[in-house]
């Protein structure tokens, strides 16, 4: 699909679970510049994330990944209990290898129950090779942004002496090291050198300046649109007011009776015509477009 955010373009495509950014259109203005490709990867931080457990497997220790209400943005993380003896570990696997040679930043919130814990993250090829990187988070209970470049020197390399083949990754592993302890990850997030962070309408700020937390994981497609947490309302010449207006085909008749169908979190989408109505925008977290 394709969504247009005042003066850039970009191209969005999904592919098992990545989303792709590619360049279409490199101009200043809201949103920022957009040069290059980046890659999001998932971030825990709607209720929607839900279904990303299933992408997340544990081993070595670990018991089954959770979602956790301490969280690194807004809503969620992922949890990771280590009850065994061993690493703490889970892993992600790509049913397509990825090349992750032009990026130049992985970006990680982690958090653990007990100072000192050493954190380990881990890019693994498909002819077994692998490197890890590591680090100490100083704090219990504490937030730290790891931000790894994958060219760089890692921490260890394995299984032999040969490091990873950033052209042909198939999956990552995250890990706590310490036997006993609990970890929350969140924000897993690919950049590739040529882009700058661009703007996806988080802040709403004209200013060329995007924020880590407005270039956030998880952007989802619902049929044409750019999906948010709440629920997709749709308004336009041909509707009904008697229908449920939550997709194009069902749109509600009238601005107004579409507006209060939506409560705070909820979007509504506008088709073509001209709407001669009085409409009390009074609901706060309401975000109205055009179709």
């Amino acid at each position: 699909g394709t969504f247009t955010h005042t003066t850039f373009t970009a191209i969005l495509a999904v592919d098992d679970d990545v989303l792709i950014l590619q360049k279409s259109i490199a101009t200043a203005g809201a949103g920022g510049q957009f040069s290059g490709d980046i890659e999001i990867w998932d971030s825990f931080e709607y209720p929607s994330d839900a279904s990303l457990q299933s992408k997340w497997i544990n081993s070595g220790g670990a018991d089954a990944p959770t979602r956790s209400l301490t969280a690194y943005y807004q809503q969620y993380s992922m949890q990771v209990t280590n009850t065994g003896i061993g690493v703490g570990e889970v892993h992600r696997s790509f049913s397509v290898a990825r090349d992750i040679g032009t990026l130049n930043n992985i970006g990680i919130a982690a958090r653990c129950d007990n100072a000192g814990d050493t954190f380990q993250f881990t890019l693994y090829d498909s002819s077994g090779n692998y490197s890890f990187w590591t680090q100490t988070l100083t704090l219990a209970n504490t937030w730290y942004a790891l931000n790894i470049d994958p060219h760089s020197t890692p921490t260890g390399v394995g299984p032999g002496v040969t490091p990873v083949d950033l052209d042909d990754i198939i999956e990552i592993r995250l890990a706590n090291l310490t036997n006993g302890t609990t970890y929350l990850f969140d924000l897993i997030k690919f950049e590739s050198l040529t882009a700058s962070k661009i703007g996806i309408g988080y802040d709403g700020l004209d200013d060329n300046v995007e924020t880590g937390s407005s270039v956030r994981g998880h952007l989802l497609l619902t049929d044409e649109l750019l999906s948010r947490t709440g629920t997709f309302y749709f308004v336009g010449i041909g509707g009904n007011d008697a229908n449920d207006g939550k997709s194009w085909t069902n749109r509600r008749l009238t601005v107004a009776s579409g507006y209060g169908l939506c409560s705070s979190g909820d979007t509504l989408i506008i088709g073509p015509g001209v709407f001669t109505e009085d409409i009390n925008f009074n609901t706060d977290g309401v975000w109205v477009f055009g179709r």
